[in-house]
């Protein structure tokens, strides 16, 4: 038994340009894989409500490799601090409004003069 496999219906010279085209459909299958394989990591961080125009969030998903999952994707942007939690996005909007008020005081009791009244 030979370990030398011929097919015989392999022609050469009339399959060559059938075998340039398998080639060229391989290629282009890969790159509409890789176009289709970003789409869908776009999607996830759209869906996971990753603001893809601001140029910090572009950092953290180009080192983003955890799931897709858009409860993933948050998960880990918060943790990473690239994103707050309502809690403390509610936080920090609280502060400066004390601070206002804190200032208008200030500024309430900065034209006045205490009495002695001793």
């Amino acid at each position: 038994m030979s370990d030398n496999y011929t097919d015989e219906t392999f022609e050469q010279g009339e399959d060559q340009d059938s075998l340039k085209n398998l080639r060229a459909a391989a290629n282009r299958a890969k790159k509409l894989e890789a176009e289709l394989n970003s789409m869908k990591r776009q999607m996830a961080f759209y869906q996971a409500g990753i603001p893809t125009d601001d140029p910090r969030m572009g950092y953290f998903i180009k080192g983003y490799d955890g799931e897709l999952d858009a409860d993933a994707i948050r998960a880990a942007a918060v943790e990473a601090g690239f994103l707050q939690t309502p809690a403390q996005e509610q936080a920090t909007e609280e502060v400066p409004q004390q601070a206002v008020a804190e200032q208008r005081v200030m500024a309430a009791s900065a034209g006045a003069v205490m009495e002695d009244h001793s």
